[in-house]
């Protein structure tokens, strides 16, 4: 399944819950800046990274990177020409390769937010506060709920969920093609 120009990733405030991020405090909000988020070395690090079906965790539930070991069991797609939105400037969008029988069901039945798991680096802005700078995105996850909500996903228009799909050709769904 090839869908195109999926939203992955947005600029502004996001909050974060305890433990999330190096910022103290119980929830925490944190900026993304434009110029992190659509830095030339944060998209061109995007292509080719995988797609896997929920975020990959440790036996203890912790998250964990796709790596050159894990990869094969994990990987569902990949994810291609990252790029900044010309419709919703805030908005990160890419082309998702979907390869897995079982993640493509999954989006045709609904599971259609999107996650990145990423590295970056975190600034204090004052308590609860904080900035992201050098975002390196390694995995663009499928999910039920997404920190971003719907503006993070494969849908048919703003805060709609996708339609089922069961054999079109061609479906131009939210800016992203189904083939």
């Amino acid at each position: 399944m090839r869908c195109v120009g999926v939203p992955i990733a947005r600029t502004g405030t996001q909050a974060y819950g305890p433990g999330e991020t190096p910022i103290t405090g119980d929830y925490v909000q944190i900026d993304r800046d434009p110029e992190e988020v659509f830095s030339p070395d944060a998209i061109n690090a995007i292509w080719g990274k995988p797609v896997c079906n929920d975020h990959p965790s440790d036996s203890w539930g912790g998250r964990i990177d796709i790596t050159p070991d894990n990869w094969r069991q994990l990987a569902v797609g990949s994810c291609t020409n990252p790029r900044q939105s010309d419709v919703e400037p805030d908005l990160l969008i890419a082309d998702l390769i979907i390869y897995d029988q079982s993640a493509i069901r999954d989006i045709q039945n609904g599971k259609n937010q999107i996650s990145c798991g990423y590295d970056a680096d975190y600034e204090s802005l004052g308590p609860g506060r904080g900035r992201q700078t050098n975002i390196r995105i390694n995995h663009v996850a499928l999910v039920d709920q997404g920190r971003c909500g719907f503006r993070c996903s494969i849908g048919d228009s703003p805060g709609k969920s996708a339609k089922v799909l069961r054999k079109p050709p061609k479906v131009l769904i939210h800016g992203a093609l189904f083939r």
